[in-house]
Protein backbone atom coordinates (compact mmCIF):
# COMPACT_ATOMS: atom_id res chain seq x y z
CA UNK A 1 0.00 0.00 0.00
CA UNK A 2 2.96 2.21 0.11
CA UNK A 3 2.39 3.68 -3.39
CA UNK A 4 -1.00 4.41 -2.70
CA UNK A 5 -0.27 7.93 -3.55
CA UNK A 6 0.77 7.29 -6.77
CA UNK A 7 -1.60 4.93 -7.74
CA UNK A 8 -4.86 7.40 -6.77
CA UNK A 9 -2.52 9.99 -9.17
CA UNK A 10 -2.52 7.75 -11.98
CA UNK A 11 -5.75 7.15 -11.59
CA UNK A 12 -6.80 10.69 -11.66
CA UNK A 13 -4.88 11.06 -15.04
CA UNK A 14 -7.00 7.91 -16.62
CA UNK A 15 -10.25 8.82 -15.53
CA UNK A 16 -12.22 11.59 -17.78
CA UNK A 17 -13.13 13.66 -14.96
CA UNK A 18 -10.03 13.88 -13.40
CA UNK A 19 -11.60 12.84 -10.54
CA UNK A 20 -11.26 8.92 -9.17
CA UNK A 21 -15.07 8.00 -7.93
CA UNK A 22 -14.26 4.55 -5.85
CA UNK A 23 -17.96 3.62 -6.43
CA UNK A 24 -17.81 3.41 -10.34
CA UNK A 25 -17.01 0.09 -11.61
CA UNK A 26 -15.32 1.67 -14.41
CA UNK A 27 -12.89 3.72 -11.95
CA UNK A 28 -12.12 0.37 -10.43
CA UNK A 29 -11.68 -1.40 -13.50
CA UNK A 30 -9.17 1.29 -14.30
CA UNK A 31 -7.76 0.94 -11.32
CA UNK A 32 -7.31 -2.78 -11.16
CA UNK A 33 -5.19 -2.02 -14.47
CA UNK A 34 -3.08 0.27 -12.63
CA UNK A 35 -2.25 -2.33 -9.75
CA UNK A 36 -1.31 -4.88 -12.32
CA UNK A 37 1.33 -2.63 -13.66
CA UNK A 38 2.44 -1.72 -9.89
CA UNK A 39 3.04 -5.58 -10.50
CA UNK A 40 0.47 -6.14 -7.48
CA UNK A 41 -0.53 -9.97 -7.08
CA UNK A 42 -3.62 -10.93 -7.65
CA UNK A 43 -5.03 -12.01 -4.29
CA UNK A 44 -3.79 -8.43 -3.31
CA UNK A 45 -5.62 -6.84 -5.92
CA UNK A 46 -8.64 -8.87 -4.92
CA UNK A 47 -8.75 -8.23 -1.72
CA UNK A 48 -8.00 -4.42 -2.34
CA UNK A 49 -11.54 -3.93 -4.35
CA UNK A 50 -13.51 -6.26 -2.30
CA UNK A 51 -12.61 -3.89 0.67
CA UNK A 52 -13.54 -0.95 -1.40
CA UNK A 53 -16.67 -2.54 -2.52
CA UNK A 54 -16.97 -3.09 1.68
CA UNK A 55 -16.35 0.43 2.63
CA UNK A 56 -19.21 2.67 3.13
CA UNK A 57 -17.81 6.77 0.95
CA UNK A 58 -21.07 8.26 2.23
CA UNK A 59 -19.90 7.86 5.86
CA UNK A 60 -17.09 10.48 6.44
CA UNK A 61 -15.60 8.18 8.87
CA UNK A 62 -15.12 5.49 7.30
CA UNK A 63 -13.74 7.68 4.54
CA UNK A 64 -11.14 9.71 6.93
CA UNK A 65 -10.02 6.23 9.23
CA UNK A 66 -9.32 4.75 5.06
CA UNK A 67 -7.46 7.56 4.42
CA UNK A 68 -5.54 7.49 7.56
CA UNK A 69 -4.64 4.21 7.45
CA UNK A 70 -3.05 4.58 3.78
CA UNK A 71 -1.82 7.94 3.98
CA UNK A 72 -3.63 9.74 1.53
CA UNK A 73 -2.97 13.52 1.54
CA UNK A 74 -5.78 15.95 1.56
CA UNK A 75 -4.99 17.14 -1.43
CA UNK A 76 -5.94 14.22 -3.50
CA UNK A 77 -9.86 14.67 -4.63
CA UNK A 78 -12.28 11.92 -4.31
CA UNK A 79 -15.70 11.53 -5.72
CA UNK A 80 -18.10 10.88 -3.13
CA UNK A 81 -21.76 10.65 -3.42
CA UNK A 82 -21.70 12.90 -6.39
CA UNK A 83 -20.15 15.27 -4.53
CA UNK A 84 -16.51 16.28 -4.75
CA UNK A 85 -14.35 16.09 -1.89
CA UNK A 86 -10.77 15.70 -0.32
CA UNK A 87 -9.87 11.82 0.67
CA UNK A 88 -7.68 13.21 3.57
CA UNK A 89 -9.98 15.67 5.38
CA UNK A 90 -12.57 15.64 7.23
CA UNK A 91 -15.83 15.13 5.24
CA UNK A 92 -18.50 17.22 5.23
CA UNK A 93 -22.45 15.18 6.78
CA UNK A 94 -23.95 13.93 3.41
CA UNK A 95 -28.22 13.30 2.78
CA UNK A 96 -28.87 9.77 4.67
CA UNK A 97 -30.73 7.42 1.92
CA UNK A 98 -34.20 8.49 1.38
CA UNK A 99 -35.80 4.95 1.49
CA UNK A 100 -34.09 1.68 2.47
CA UNK A 101 -34.29 -0.01 -1.09
CA UNK A 102 -31.58 2.41 -2.36
CA UNK A 103 -29.47 0.70 0.09
CA UNK A 104 -30.47 -2.80 -0.50
CA UNK A 105 -29.24 -1.80 -3.65
CA UNK A 106 -26.17 -0.66 -2.67
CA UNK A 107 -25.51 -3.70 -0.54
CA UNK A 108 -26.74 -6.10 -3.78
CA UNK A 109 -24.55 -4.40 -6.31
CA UNK A 110 -21.80 -5.01 -3.46
CA UNK A 111 -22.62 -8.78 -3.28
CA UNK A 112 -22.29 -8.92 -7.11
CA UNK A 113 -18.88 -7.22 -7.71
CA UNK A 114 -17.60 -9.50 -5.10
CA UNK A 115 -19.12 -12.81 -6.65
CA UNK A 116 -17.60 -11.48 -9.82
CA UNK A 117 -14.35 -11.14 -8.50
CA UNK A 118 -14.43 -14.71 -7.09
CA UNK A 119 -15.24 -16.09 -10.13
CA UNK A 120 -12.35 -14.31 -11.85
CA UNK A 121 -10.33 -16.06 -9.29
CA UNK A 122 -11.85 -19.64 -10.38
CA UNK A 123 -11.12 -18.49 -13.92
CA UNK A 124 -7.46 -17.85 -13.90
CA UNK A 125 -6.65 -20.63 -11.25
CA UNK A 126 -4.40 -23.12 -12.52
CA UNK A 127 -5.07 -26.36 -13.21
CA UNK A 128 -3.88 -29.23 -10.16
CA UNK A 129 -5.10 -32.37 -12.48
CA UNK A 130 -1.57 -33.01 -14.28
CA UNK A 131 -1.15 -34.85 -17.65
CA UNK A 132 -0.93 -37.98 -19.27
CA UNK A 133 -2.42 -41.19 -18.37
CA UNK A 134 -4.72 -41.32 -14.64
CA UNK A 135 -5.27 -37.49 -14.37
CA UNK A 136 -8.89 -38.52 -14.99
CA UNK A 137 -9.23 -40.97 -12.95
CA UNK A 138 -12.58 -41.58 -11.02
CA UNK A 139 -12.19 -42.62 -7.32
CA UNK A 140 -15.33 -44.96 -5.90
CA UNK A 141 -16.38 -41.69 -4.12
CA UNK A 142 -16.50 -39.63 -7.49
CA UNK A 143 -18.30 -43.65 -8.56
CA UNK A 144 -20.67 -43.32 -5.92
CA UNK A 145 -21.54 -39.35 -6.43
CA UNK A 146 -22.15 -39.91 -10.51
CA UNK A 147 -24.22 -43.12 -9.31
CA UNK A 148 -26.18 -41.20 -7.11
CA UNK A 149 -26.49 -38.52 -10.13
CA UNK A 150 -27.76 -41.09 -12.27
CA UNK A 151 -30.28 -42.64 -9.68
CA UNK A 152 -32.05 -39.09 -9.75
CA UNK A 153 -30.18 -37.66 -6.78
CA UNK A 154 -28.39 -34.26 -8.35
CA UNK A 155 -27.56 -31.42 -6.89
CA UNK A 156 -29.67 -27.92 -7.44
CA UNK A 157 -27.60 -25.63 -9.78
CA UNK A 158 -27.53 -21.71 -9.21
CA UNK A 159 -29.29 -19.23 -11.91
CA UNK A 160 -27.23 -16.07 -10.89
CA UNK A 161 -28.83 -13.56 -13.19
CA UNK A 162 -25.59 -11.91 -14.91
CA UNK A 163 -25.94 -9.38 -17.58
CA UNK A 164 -23.72 -8.56 -20.58
CA UNK A 165 -22.43 -5.99 -19.14
CA UNK A 166 -21.06 -8.03 -15.98
CA UNK A 167 -19.59 -10.41 -18.87
CA UNK A 168 -18.02 -7.20 -20.54
CA UNK A 169 -16.42 -6.35 -16.82
CA UNK A 170 -14.92 -10.13 -16.64
CA UNK A 171 -13.60 -10.34 -19.65
CA UNK A 172 -11.88 -6.79 -19.13
CA UNK A 173 -10.47 -7.97 -16.25
CA UNK A 174 -9.22 -11.37 -18.13
CA UNK A 175 -7.77 -9.08 -20.62
CA UNK A 176 -5.73 -7.08 -18.45
CA UNK A 177 -4.40 -10.18 -16.52
CA UNK A 178 -3.41 -12.95 -18.83
CA UNK A 179 -2.01 -10.02 -21.53
CA UNK A 180 -1.17 -12.17 -24.39
CA UNK A 181 -2.21 -14.84 -23.42
CA UNK A 182 -5.76 -14.08 -23.32
CA UNK A 183 -6.20 -14.64 -27.22
CA UNK A 184 -5.32 -18.86 -26.14
CA UNK A 185 -8.05 -18.66 -22.72
CA UNK A 186 -10.75 -17.28 -26.00
CA UNK A 187 -9.63 -20.24 -28.36
CA UNK A 188 -9.85 -22.61 -25.29
CA UNK A 189 -13.13 -21.38 -24.35
CA UNK A 190 -14.77 -21.08 -27.84
CA UNK A 191 -13.77 -25.31 -28.03
CA UNK A 192 -15.04 -26.66 -24.55
CA UNK A 193 -17.42 -29.21 -25.67
CA UNK A 194 -16.31 -29.77 -29.05
CA UNK A 195 -18.31 -27.95 -31.12
CA UNK A 196 -17.81 -28.31 -34.55
CA UNK A 197 -15.53 -26.12 -36.21
CA UNK A 198 -18.01 -23.61 -37.61
CA UNK A 199 -19.67 -23.01 -34.36
CA UNK A 200 -16.02 -22.06 -32.62
CA UNK A 201 -14.74 -19.47 -35.58
CA UNK A 202 -15.35 -16.27 -37.20
CA UNK A 203 -18.24 -14.53 -35.68
CA UNK A 204 -20.00 -17.31 -34.51
CA UNK A 205 -16.91 -18.52 -32.32
CA UNK A 206 -17.08 -14.82 -30.74
CA UNK A 207 -20.32 -15.22 -29.75
CA UNK A 208 -19.93 -18.64 -28.40
CA UNK A 209 -17.01 -17.33 -25.94
CA UNK A 210 -19.45 -14.41 -25.02
CA UNK A 211 -22.23 -17.51 -24.00
CA UNK A 212 -20.08 -20.01 -22.74
CA UNK A 213 -18.70 -17.59 -20.20
CA UNK A 214 -21.72 -16.01 -19.33
CA UNK A 215 -22.92 -19.44 -18.62
CA UNK A 216 -20.31 -20.60 -16.17
CA UNK A 217 -21.10 -16.96 -14.67
CA UNK A 218 -24.50 -18.14 -15.21
CA UNK A 219 -24.10 -21.27 -12.85
CA UNK A 220 -21.50 -20.05 -10.43
CA UNK A 221 -19.30 -22.81 -12.20
CA UNK A 222 -20.98 -25.48 -9.95
CA UNK A 223 -20.68 -29.24 -11.41
CA UNK A 224 -24.19 -30.67 -12.40
CA UNK A 225 -22.67 -34.10 -10.85
CA UNK A 226 -21.34 -33.51 -7.49
CA UNK A 227 -22.57 -29.76 -6.90
CA UNK A 228 -19.28 -28.48 -6.33
CA UNK A 229 -17.33 -25.30 -7.45
CA UNK A 230 -15.29 -26.29 -10.42
CA UNK A 231 -11.86 -23.88 -11.53
CA UNK A 232 -12.51 -23.14 -14.80
CA UNK A 233 -9.36 -24.70 -16.08
CA UNK A 234 -10.64 -28.01 -14.74
CA UNK A 235 -14.05 -28.38 -15.85
CA UNK A 236 -15.61 -29.43 -18.90
CA UNK A 237 -18.34 -28.39 -20.70
CA UNK A 238 -21.21 -31.21 -21.58
CA UNK A 239 -24.10 -31.46 -23.73
CA UNK A 240 -27.20 -32.53 -22.21
CA UNK A 241 -27.94 -34.21 -25.09
CA UNK A 242 -25.40 -34.60 -27.68
CA UNK A 243 -25.00 -32.87 -30.80
CA UNK A 244 -25.51 -36.09 -32.37
CA UNK A 245 -28.81 -36.87 -31.35
CA UNK A 246 -29.96 -34.07 -31.98
CA UNK A 247 -28.91 -31.80 -29.05
CA UNK A 248 -28.50 -27.97 -29.52
CA UNK A 249 -25.13 -26.30 -28.81
CA UNK A 250 -26.14 -23.32 -26.26
CA UNK A 251 -27.25 -22.63 -22.93
CA UNK A 252 -30.23 -24.50 -22.76
CA UNK A 253 -28.20 -27.63 -23.63
CA UNK A 254 -25.18 -26.67 -21.42
CA UNK A 255 -23.97 -28.43 -18.68
CA UNK A 256 -20.45 -27.96 -16.59
CA UNK A 257 -18.84 -31.27 -14.82
CA UNK A 258 -15.04 -32.04 -13.25
CA UNK A 259 -13.34 -33.11 -16.41
CA UNK A 260 -12.98 -36.65 -15.03
CA UNK A 261 -16.70 -37.29 -14.93
CA UNK A 262 -16.98 -36.00 -18.85
CA UNK A 263 -14.14 -38.49 -19.81
CA UNK A 264 -15.67 -41.64 -17.96
CA UNK A 265 -19.10 -40.72 -19.64
CA UNK A 266 -17.65 -40.29 -22.78
CA UNK A 267 -20.28 -40.51 -25.40
CA UNK A 268 -21.97 -43.51 -23.47
CA UNK A 269 -25.69 -43.08 -22.51
CA UNK A 270 -26.75 -43.04 -19.00
CA UNK A 271 -27.95 -46.80 -18.58
CA UNK A 272 -24.52 -47.72 -20.01
CA UNK A 273 -22.65 -44.97 -17.58
CA UNK A 274 -24.55 -46.73 -14.79
CA UNK A 275 -23.33 -50.66 -15.88
CA UNK A 276 -19.59 -48.82 -15.94
CA UNK A 277 -19.70 -47.27 -12.72
CA UNK A 278 -21.09 -50.74 -10.89
CA UNK A 279 -18.65 -53.06 -12.56
CA UNK A 280 -15.94 -50.39 -11.10
CA UNK A 281 -17.89 -50.63 -7.67
CA UNK A 282 -17.60 -54.23 -7.96
CA UNK A 283 -13.77 -54.58 -8.37
CA UNK A 284 -11.56 -56.55 -5.63
CA UNK A 285 -8.94 -54.03 -4.15
CA UNK A 286 -6.11 -56.09 -6.45
CA UNK A 287 -8.47 -55.67 -8.93
CA UNK A 288 -8.17 -52.22 -8.61
CA UNK A 289 -4.25 -52.30 -7.90
CA UNK A 290 -3.96 -54.27 -11.28
CA UNK A 291 -5.67 -51.04 -12.96
CA UNK A 292 -3.42 -48.85 -11.82
CA UNK A 293 -0.46 -50.74 -12.20
CA UNK A 294 -1.76 -51.36 -15.98
CA UNK A 295 -2.14 -47.36 -16.19
CA UNK A 296 1.40 -46.76 -14.35
CA UNK A 297 2.96 -48.82 -16.72
CA UNK A 298 0.97 -46.89 -19.99
CA UNK A 299 1.79 -43.89 -18.52
CA UNK A 300 5.72 -44.77 -18.05
CA UNK A 301 5.53 -46.12 -21.45
CA UNK A 302 3.72 -43.11 -22.99
CA UNK A 303 6.18 -40.33 -21.47
CA UNK A 304 9.13 -42.28 -22.11
CA UNK A 305 8.77 -43.56 -25.87
CA UNK A 306 7.77 -39.66 -26.98
CA UNK A 307 11.16 -38.45 -24.85
CA UNK A 308 13.18 -41.06 -26.70
CA UNK A 309 11.86 -39.91 -30.44
CA UNK A 310 11.25 -36.47 -29.58
CA UNK A 311 15.50 -35.81 -29.13
CA UNK A 312 16.16 -37.96 -32.30
CA UNK A 313 14.05 -36.32 -34.30
CA UNK A 314 14.83 -32.92 -32.92
CA UNK A 315 18.57 -33.94 -34.55
CA UNK A 316 16.92 -34.89 -37.66
CA UNK A 317 17.17 -38.76 -37.13
CA UNK A 318 14.87 -41.35 -38.11
CA UNK A 319 15.92 -43.89 -35.14
CA UNK A 320 15.78 -46.68 -37.62
CA UNK A 321 12.30 -46.11 -38.53
CA UNK A 322 11.41 -48.43 -41.07
CA UNK A 323 7.57 -49.87 -42.75
CA UNK A 324 8.47 -53.61 -41.46
CA UNK A 325 9.38 -52.12 -37.46
CA UNK A 326 6.30 -49.80 -37.42
CA UNK A 327 3.74 -52.57 -38.52
CA UNK A 328 5.46 -54.31 -35.62
CA UNK A 329 4.69 -52.02 -33.24
CA UNK A 330 1.13 -51.38 -31.18
CA UNK A 331 -0.88 -48.89 -31.88
CA UNK A 332 -0.25 -47.37 -28.75
CA UNK A 333 3.61 -46.55 -29.49
CA UNK A 334 2.95 -45.89 -32.80
CA UNK A 335 0.55 -43.10 -31.45
CA UNK A 336 3.50 -42.09 -29.07
CA UNK A 337 6.34 -41.70 -31.77
CA UNK A 338 3.69 -39.67 -33.79
CA UNK A 339 3.13 -37.36 -30.57
CA UNK A 340 7.07 -36.99 -30.19
CA UNK A 341 7.46 -36.11 -34.02
CA UNK A 342 4.45 -33.28 -34.06
CA UNK A 343 6.86 -31.54 -31.25
CA UNK A 344 8.57 -30.38 -33.45
CA UNK A 345 6.33 -30.03 -36.73
CA UNK A 346 3.40 -28.45 -35.11
CA UNK A 347 -0.06 -28.12 -36.36
CA UNK A 348 -0.53 -26.07 -39.28
CA UNK A 349 3.02 -26.89 -40.43
CA UNK A 350 3.24 -29.46 -43.53
CA UNK A 351 4.96 -31.58 -41.79
CA UNK A 352 2.00 -32.03 -39.06
CA UNK A 353 0.73 -35.36 -38.90
CA UNK A 354 -2.83 -35.65 -37.37
CA UNK A 355 -3.60 -38.95 -34.99
CA UNK A 356 -7.29 -39.12 -36.00
CA UNK A 357 -9.51 -40.36 -38.58
CA UNK A 358 -12.94 -40.36 -39.87
CA UNK A 359 -15.90 -42.41 -39.69
CA UNK A 360 -16.68 -43.92 -42.47
CA UNK A 361 -19.77 -45.51 -43.78
CA UNK A 362 -20.27 -49.12 -45.31
CA UNK A 363 -19.43 -47.54 -48.85
CA UNK A 364 -16.29 -46.12 -47.09
CA UNK A 365 -17.32 -42.55 -47.45
CA UNK A 366 -16.64 -40.33 -44.57
CA UNK A 367 -19.10 -39.39 -42.11
CA UNK A 368 -19.20 -36.07 -41.01
CA UNK A 369 -20.15 -35.95 -37.10
CA UNK A 370 -22.20 -32.74 -35.59
CA UNK A 371 -19.27 -32.55 -32.77
CA UNK A 372 -16.54 -30.42 -34.11
CA UNK A 373 -13.54 -33.49 -33.14
CA UNK A 374 -12.51 -35.95 -36.00
CA UNK A 375 -14.00 -39.66 -35.32
CA UNK A 376 -15.24 -37.72 -31.45
CA UNK A 377 -11.97 -37.62 -30.50
CA UNK A 378 -11.56 -41.71 -32.08
CA UNK A 379 -8.08 -42.46 -33.49
CA UNK A 380 -7.50 -43.42 -36.90
CA UNK A 381 -6.62 -46.90 -37.23
CA UNK A 382 -2.72 -48.58 -37.06
CA UNK A 383 -2.25 -48.85 -41.22
CA UNK A 384 -3.74 -45.08 -41.65
CA UNK A 385 -1.32 -43.95 -38.71
CA UNK A 386 1.71 -45.43 -40.24
CA UNK A 387 0.99 -44.10 -43.50
CA UNK A 388 0.49 -40.81 -42.48
CA UNK A 389 4.01 -40.76 -40.13
CA UNK A 390 5.93 -42.34 -43.23
CA UNK A 391 4.29 -40.06 -45.73
CA UNK A 392 5.08 -36.99 -43.82
CA UNK A 393 9.13 -38.54 -42.57
CA UNK A 394 9.73 -38.60 -46.44
CA UNK A 395 8.22 -35.32 -47.42
CA UNK A 396 10.80 -33.78 -44.99
CA UNK A 397 13.54 -35.54 -46.47
CA UNK A 398 14.24 -38.58 -44.13
CA UNK A 399 14.84 -42.03 -45.61
CA UNK A 400 12.32 -44.15 -43.72
CA UNK A 401 13.00 -47.72 -45.76
CA UNK A 402 10.24 -49.91 -46.80
CA UNK A 403 12.08 -53.12 -45.62
CA UNK A 404 13.45 -53.41 -42.42
CA UNK A 405 17.66 -52.65 -41.74
CA UNK A 406 19.59 -54.33 -38.87
CA UNK A 407 20.62 -51.21 -36.34
CA UNK A 408 22.04 -51.16 -33.12
CA UNK A 409 20.11 -50.68 -30.29
CA UNK A 410 20.85 -47.37 -28.54
CA UNK A 411 21.43 -48.27 -24.98
CA UNK A 412 18.74 -45.56 -23.69
CA UNK A 413 15.79 -47.73 -25.33
CA UNK A 414 17.06 -50.69 -23.93
CA UNK A 415 16.61 -49.24 -20.49
CA UNK A 416 12.96 -48.13 -21.26
CA UNK A 417 12.66 -51.80 -23.13
CA UNK A 418 13.62 -53.49 -20.10
CA UNK A 419 11.66 -51.43 -17.44
CA UNK A 420 8.90 -52.23 -19.46
CA UNK A 421 9.28 -55.86 -19.60
CA UNK A 422 9.90 -55.76 -15.78
CA UNK A 423 6.51 -54.27 -15.28
CA UNK A 424 4.78 -56.18 -17.38
CA UNK A 425 6.13 -59.31 -15.47
CA UNK A 426 4.84 -57.61 -11.75
CA UNK A 427 0.96 -57.41 -13.56
CA UNK A 428 0.89 -61.13 -14.74
CA UNK A 429 1.36 -61.92 -11.21
CA UNK A 430 -0.96 -59.88 -9.89
CA UNK A 431 -3.02 -60.97 -12.61
CA UNK A 432 -2.08 -65.07 -11.15
CA UNK A 433 -3.05 -64.16 -7.94
CA UNK A 434 -6.86 -62.22 -8.70
CA UNK A 435 -7.43 -65.65 -10.57
CA UNK A 436 -6.27 -67.86 -7.68
CA UNK A 437 -8.44 -66.02 -4.97
CA UNK A 438 -11.74 -66.30 -7.50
Amino acid sequence: MNNWKKILNELSYRVSSGIPDLTNEQHLLKLWDILKEEKWPIDARVELLKNLNELDFSNKQDLSTYASKHKIRPTTKVNVGGKETTAGEELPDLEKKKDDKEKINKEKHQEKQEFLLNMVDGILASSTEGKGVGRFNMSREDLQKYKDYLDGKKPEIPNYDINDEEVNEVIGILKSTLGEDYNKFIQRVKKKGDPPKSYSTGENGNKRYFEALKHYLTTGGISTITGEFVPFSESQLDHVVSLDNGGVDGAENWEWMESRFNQFKGALSDDKVMKKIKKELSKSPDEEKLKAMNQELKKYTQVATIQYYDEIFKDGGTAGLSEDTLNGMSTDNIDYIIKAWNESNPEGGKFFVPRYGSKKDDTGKAIDRKSGRASGGRRADKPTLIQRLITSMRKKGLDVPTTAEERKVDQKFEVIAKEIEKRKGDITNLKQKIQLNK
